[in-house]
Order: C-alpha cells, then sequence, then structure tokens
C-alpha cells in the first residue's frame, strides 16, 4: 500500500464539521464589527471569533477535494491554517469580501498540502516535473488517437510541455511501476485504488487538480505583482480594478488630490505593469 494513502475513515471528519456548521454565521453588522477591531486594533479575541466563524468555509472547501486519497481531517488542519492566515493579512480598506478573500488562502492550504502528499510517491517537485504528473496520461490518450509511435509520442509530449524527453520517460515509468502501486488499495473496505482517482468516470482528477493549481499560481502572481506597484499605483489599482465596488475617476481624484486624468494615467500604467509583471514570471513557475 502506498505509504501515505491511508486509509479512508472520515468519521472524524463527520464530527468535526457538524460541530463546525453548528456555529451561527455572523449577522454583516457583528462581522464589520469584528474585523475593524482586529483590523484596526489588532484585536486578538476578534480574530479568534472571525476563524471560528468561517471554519465552514474549510469544511465546504475540503469536500471539493474529498477524491483524492488523502484524510479529510488533515486537509482541514491544512485549510485551517490557510483560514488563519486570511484573517491575519486581511486588510478590511480594499473593498474585498473577507469570504472570497478567505476561500483562496483555504484552497491554496489545502492543495500545497496536496502537492506535498503526491511528492511524496515520486511525482517530482519541479514546476517541470508536476506540469508532467498532472498532464501526462490526458495527453497520451489524446496522442493515442494520432497512431503515433512510442518514441513519436513521447517527443510530441516533450515539446508540448517544454520538458526533456528523458523526464518524460522517467515519469512515464514512474506512472507506471510498482513502485508507485497505482493499484493499491486506499481503503480496505471500499477497494479504492490509486489508479481510480488518476482516471476513471466523472471529472478528471488530475486535470482537476492542475486546473487549481493554475488558478492559485494566477491568484499568486497577481498579488506579487500588485504588490511590486509603488503606493500609489497600488491603491489606484486596487480601487479601480480589484474592488467589489470599483471607485470611479472622480472619487479617485478627490481622495488623492489629483486631476482625473491624472488618476486614468496612473490606473493604465498600473495595468501595464502588472500584465508585464505576470507575463514574464509566468513560465518560471511553470505554468502550462
Amino acid at each position: 500500500m502506498v505509504g501515505f494513502l491511508l486509509s479512508l475513515d472520515n468519521s472524524e471528519f463527520d464530527r468535526y464539521a457538524r460541530k463546525v456548521l453548528a456555529i451561527p454565521m455572523l449577522e454583516e453588522d457583528e462581522e464589520r464589527s469584528l474585523l475593524e477591531r482586529w483590523c484596526v486594533h489588532k484585536d486578538v479575541e476578534a480574530a479568534q471569533k472571525l476563524v471560528e466563524a468561517y471554519l465552514r468555509l474549510v469544511v465546504k472547501v475540503v469536500m471539493r477535494f474529498k477524491n483524492y486519497g488523502l484524510p479529510l481531517m488533515d486537509l482541514a488542519s491544512e485549510g485551517n491554517i490557510g483560514l488563519m492566515k486570511a484573517i491575519k493579512n486581511f486588510d478590511n480598506t480594499l473593498g474585498y469580501k473577507i469570504a472570497t478573500y478567505a476561500v483562496w488562502w483555504i484552497k491554496a492550504a489545502i492543495n500545497e498540502y496536496i502537492i506535498r502528499s503526491w511528492s511524496m510517491v515520486k511525482i517530482g517537485t519541479t514546476a517541470a516535473q508536476r506540469k508532467l504528473f498532472f498532464n501526462l496520461r490526458k495527453l497520451k490518450n489524446s496522442i493515442d488517437s494520432c497512431g503515433l509511435e512510442k518514441g513519436q509520442m513521447v517527443e510530441k509530449i516533450s515539446k508540448l510541455l517544454d520538458v526533456p524527453e528523458s523526464d518524460v520517460k522517467e515519469m512515464e515509468a514512474i506512472l507506471s511501476s510498482k513502485d508507485v502501486s497505482l493499484n493499491a488499495r486506499i481503503g480496505e473496505d471500499d477497494g479504492t485504488e490509486v489508479h481510480d482517482m488518476l482516471a476513471g468516470p466523472g471529472p478528471d482528477q488530475e486535470s482537476l487538480l492542475s486546473d487549481e493549481q493554475q488558478r492559485r499560481i494566477k491568484a499568486n502572481l497577481l498579488k506579487e505583482a500588485v504588490d511590486s506597484l509603488d503606493d500609489r499605483h497600488r491603491k489606484i489599482f486596487i480601487l479601480r480594478s480589484l474592488s467589489s465596488t470599483p471607485s470611479t475617476l472622480k472619487e479617485l481624484s478627490e481622495k488623492f488630490s489629483i486631476s482625473q486624468e491624472r488618476v486614468r494615467q496612473i490606473h493604465v500604467r498600473a495595468m501595464e505593469k502588472v500584465k508585464e509583471y505576470v507575463q514574464t514570471h509566468r513560465s518560471a513557475l511553470g505554468m502550462v
């Protein structure tokens, strides 16, 4: 049996989820008050109440990742860490909704944990190896229909993913080797196998995780790009492009004591810088 794939006895998570979902949701005024107490006054008790109130988001996100062969309580623990980071980093002056912001952090934390866990069975840790792991099976199935020989298939995949042919061959061997035990049973009762999670009826799990990676990478890139702007460019970009209620040129003109045309110019320049940053760093992060 693959070492990290434990029995899928999730009764502990079920009990945990019931307790979490029994916690009352915050009223809008109560949430606003807690956010002000935490973000402005650094009231730790307020932060704790916010975390407790939004544990239900962790439960919701965990259920989206239930088919990866990992104990749901482990995923919840990672998601809770992501939630705490979200509360810690949240800025209530930027117009984001706390729930939307928290879900991003929760997903990112759980996704990273899944990647680390799969790395234990040799999917690799580099961007190129991850690209191979999440795309090799799908590409092979697609290319098979073209009737290419194995050597031609390896060459084709190598070019499509921009990785060495030797890496393609190595990953193919890993995915088909007994060391990975794709036919190892995950649980003792239902007979679920590792292979069932990689290819089977319903959504393609490797594609789903790959897509989630792409979303996470894009979100990280956007945050880094925005953080790279100077203070005024960053604030105007956020208030014009990222706020749930975008500010008008007039509002920003009054806020920063500059002309509306100058606000427009700064916003355009900020967008150009963000776009340039994202495009420059995409390949470095291994995006397909």
